[in-house]
């Protein structure tokens, strides 16, 4: 016992010098890695983002100048900002709140503008509601410091202050803001990458043993500390450079150097192999944190998320939090909990809609109905609270959520004495005296169903001239009224936030709810690019495989089908056909993430990285950014078998050439020899992706039918 608490604070002290050194190593290399890729930046992306946050912040002053209020430009003091007393912090907070409803009713309303001002929806804005608000909060920040400031400044701008008539330095460091962001991201991704693979590790390890010689991994997983050893001894003395083209071997830069250097790669993979070996080889007690530990150094330094992050940059990485801690809640058993970051993460990035069905139908296919509520309940009331200004907008419609949530906790608060209640009953057919001891109950009941009946009569007042709204509403107060008779009293607090939900969404549909945030901030997105591919040029998938291998356009017809309920057959394009695959095989994910979780399988983290490989490997109209996703979540697979984590590495090279070459497109000459080496790659990297959803798809849903070693290589 003194032996295994000497070795955890040891492990303490050791895991916490190395996170704050590796900590600071990330922020490092993302600060000069923004500046040292500067000629290679898209800046597209960033003064679009400008442009739609400044367009946001514009309908927020025509709004407040058209219900005469002065518009709050500068941001103000923080509420706790020196001097703090109560006065000051009084008015600070009414000043925020003030210039709060304002951008709020910007945010709002731009999706409205733009859906009644632009018929052929050609809006030009695909951002969902959280980015938009995310990058208007931005622009007004950066406005507070450099007014009339309309685009991004990709080169230094000088300027002149209206109000104070001095002069400004606009450069392009006014991005700080979002690139914080994304380092939080990526770090926040890290720490759950963390606590996820260290309880799924823990949960594959075996039954503890005596001694602690039985308790270490395979002794064959130190084969690659001492191949690192030999190869530290010999690297000084060799230098294998591979043979540029001709055309490039004109001034080879650092990029070349390594990317053409054998040694570089073996390096590489020889550290990388010694590590996770290392972490797998620790023993029993120690091996999951361990596992976690280097899974988690392998999203904060991942060079994909860097690249997408600080040289693109993009917000990708915005996603990856909200999925992760969503899987770290479902294996703790938090359901509810993990459907709202869904619903809420989806709202900041629409690609999560394609990941989290195989976290939302896993516990359907489970058998575990009571789970499946929780998280579907979390996932739309997530959403919903997101999308209020948008659902509710009238008094008609809270008074309608109100009246419903306020009956089902009435009856979940009288389901609560259902034994009572049956008692009561079963004591009607007793004689006279004993049936004065239940009137009182009766009583109750009665109330109680009196105002159930008027909540419901709102209900049904409230429910529009349509028909088949009516009919929800009726089938909604049904449920009400007759489901938490039969509730667990556990799925109490999911059914009232699924009451919550279904109240908010439904009355969006009877009492006027806007859905312009769907219209442009969804549809459009899926609408706006009818290519094969966004990064025709760079990403390597089956879609550009077919493009330029074979020809096909993203709607040249397939086949067609006739299904019984379709009066007319109906072709079915190359689109469809590749998205009825993705999300077939996503259904089978779903499926194994069952088989997984039921048995408590550390193959439940392989399920929760293929579909980021699927995603990106058959979807049409695809970006080469989404790639960063699966060398992310691939590095999960350290608390699977060094095998599948060597899979982690492989996704990180070919994300990092397939964004390398796209962005090494806008100034060749960078890296010369590098883009000489990517570009033939293309498309036929392809071939190697799907290969590894391939096995991914596997991995998924093959049981594990006995214990593998812990050096399961």
């Amino acid at each position: 016992m003194l032996l295994l608490i000497a070795g955890w604070i040891c492990l303490t002290a050791a895991f916490s010098f190395y996170t704050w050194k590796i900590g600071r190593i990330g922020v490092d290399v993302r600060n000069g890695f923004w500046v040292y890729w500067r000629p290679n930046r898209f800046v597209g992306d960033l003064d679009n983002a400008y442009q739609q946050g400044n367009f946001a912040l514009q309908r927020a002053k025509f709004l407040a100048a058209q219900q005469g209020r002065p518009w709050i430009d500068p941001p103000g003091p923080n509420p706790f900002a020196p001097p703090l007393n109560w006065h000051n912090f009084v008015s600070r907070c009414q000043r925020l709140r003030a210039v709060g409803g304002q951008i709020k009713a910007g945010w709002v309303n731009t999706y409205d503008h733009l859906e009644q001002s632009i018929p052929s929806g050609e809006y030009d804005l695909d951002y969902p509601p959280l980015r938009l608000l995310t990058m208007t909060l931005w622009v007004w920040n950066v406005q507070a410091k450099y007014p009339d400031l309309s685009s991004f400044p990709n080169s230094p701008r000088n300027m002149i202050d209206p109000r104070t008539h001095h002069r400004l330095h606009a450069t392009p460091e006014i991005a700080a803001p979002l690139l914080r962001l994304n380092m939080w991201s990526d770090g926040i991704s890290a720490v759950a990458m963390f606590a996820l693979v260290w309880i799924w590790t823990s949960r594959a390890q075996p039954p503890r043993r005596r001694g602690w010689r039985s308790r270490w991994g395979d002794p064959l997983l130190l084969a690659p500390m001492v191949l690192m050893a030999i190869f530290l001894l010999l690297y000084p003395r060799l230098s294998w450079q591979l043979e540029p083209p001709r055309d490039a071997r004109a001034g080879i830069f650092n990029l070349d150097q390594h990317v053409s250097g054998v040694g570089f790669w073996l390096w590489w993979i020889v550290r990388f192999l010694a590590v996770v070996c290392l972490a797998r080889f620790l023993p029993a007690p120690f091996r999951a944190p361990a596992c976690g530990l280097v899974a988690a150094t392998l999203v904060w330094l991942n060079p994909a998320l860097i690249l997408d992050g600080f040289g693109f940059p993009q917000w990708d990485v915005w996603l990856l939090p909200f999925f992760l801690i969503a899987a770290v809640a479902v294996s703790i058993n938090w359901w509810l909990s993990a459907g709202l970051l869904l619903g809420v993460g989806c709202m900041f990035k629409g690609q999560l809609l394609f990941l989290a069905p195989v976290l939302l139908l896993c516990p359907l296919f489970a058998g575990w109905p009571g789970r499946f509520l929780r998280i579907v309940a979390g996932w739309t009331a997530g959403a919903a609270i997101v999308l209020w200004p948008w659902l509710v907008s009238n008094v008609s419609a809270r008074s309608y959520i109100i009246s419903a949530v306020a009956a089902a906790a009435m009856i979940c608060v009288l389901s609560l004495f259902r034994g009572s209640v049956i008692d009561a009953w079963r004591r009607l057919r007793a004689p006279a005296e004993a049936q004065r001891n239940v009137r009182p109950l009766l009583w109750v009941i009665l109330v109680v169903v009196a105002i159930l009946t008027a909540a419901a009569m709102t209900l049904w007042i409230y429910g529009g001239p349509s028909a088949w709204l009516r009919a929800w509403t009726l089938l909604l107060s049904a449920a009400i009224l007759i489901v938490p008779w039969w509730l667990p009293r556990r799925l109490i607090d999911a059914w009232l936030v699924a009451v919550f939900a279904a109240a908010t969404w439904l009355c969006a549909f009877l009492l006027d709810g806007k859905f312009s945030w769907f219209y442009v901030g969804f549809a459009y997105g899926a609408r706006k690019f009818q290519q094969m591919q966004l990064s025709g040029d760079s990403l390597s998938n089956l879609p550009g495989i077919l493009e330029r291998r074979f020809g096909w356009q993203i709607h040249d017809r397939v086949t067609t089908m006739l299904l019984p309920w379709l009066a007319e057959p109906t072709d079915l394009d190359i689109r469809q056909v590749l998205a009825i695959v993705y999300f077939a095989a996503l259904l089978l994910c779903a499926v194994g993430a069952a088989i997984h979780l039921r048995r408590r399988q550390p193959q439940f983290l392989i399920v929760l990285t293929a579909p980021s490989i699927l995603f990106v490997t058959l979807l049409t109209q695809m970006s080469v950014r989404y790639t960063i996703l699966c060398a992310a979540l691939s590095a999960s697979m350290l608390g699977v078998s060094v095998g599948m984590s060597l899979m982690q590495f492989l996704l990180t090279v070919l994300s990092c050439i397939m964004l390398g070459t796209k962005l090494l497109h806008l100034a060749p000459n960078t890296a010369p020899v590098a883009l000489s080496i990517f570009d033939p790659t293309h498309p036929d990297l392809g071939y190697a992706m799907l290969l590894i959803a391939a096995v991914f798809l596997y991995g998924a849903l093959a049981p594990r039918r006995r214990a593998a070693p812990v050096g399961d290589l």
